[in-house]
């Protein structure tokens, strides 16, 4: 083998070399941009839960302030028929309706868990409301009073609950 010969296969071998590089680097760039991707979808869908579950969360804590606002005037009202306990209850449906509402987007976004516990609370502050109304539990035979402090607890636990499943949701 001659000079030229050397030459030409040094040649080819540094083009063979440099297409096997720059190969790889395509490669190793597509591979990258695909977790890149993937890692911003992921990130992008635990921003859009978080705020679903922060919306829901500041829904349901009105509800809740309604629901203590409205047993105060329970405590005061000579009757479930009095107006000031009316008036707090027609607010208190109002923040039902939006608490109930914010947990659609739970409900699309997941995960089953949450979806559960979102629902659990809202039942929960359903349940606290109706008690308020004079709607008691037929299978209870404890007094009114006795069934909204207990509906009230059964709420805040439940609050508990949703707020654990969110943090579980929204780590890693």
């Amino acid at each position: 083998m001659d000079a030229g010969d050397v030459a030409l296969v040094g040649a080819v071998a540094a083009v063979l070399g440099a297409a096997v590089g720059a190969g790889g680097a395509v490669g190793a760039a597509a591979v990258t941009g695909r977790k890149q991707a993937q890692s911003q979808h992921n990130h992008w869908r635990r921003q859009v839960r978080r705020d679903a579950y922060a919306a829901h969360l500041v829904a349901v804590s009105a509800a809740i302030s309604a629901l203590d606002s409205a047993q105060k005037c329970y405590a005061g009202a000579a009757s479930a028929a009095s107006a000031d306990l009316q008036q707090a209850l027609n607010v208190v449906d109002e923040h039902l309706v939006t608490a109930r509402s914010s947990g659609v987007v739970i409900f699309l976004e997941g995960p089953q868990f949450v979806a559960s516990a979102a629902s659990n609370i809202v039942q929960e502050l359903y349940k606290w409301s109706w008690r308020l109304a004079g709607k008691l539990d037929p299978d209870s035979h404890a007094p009114q009073t006795d069934q909204i402090r207990t509906a009230r607890q059964h709420t805040l636990t439940a609050l508990e609950a949703f707020r654990a499943a969110a943090v579980q949701a929204t780590q890693g």
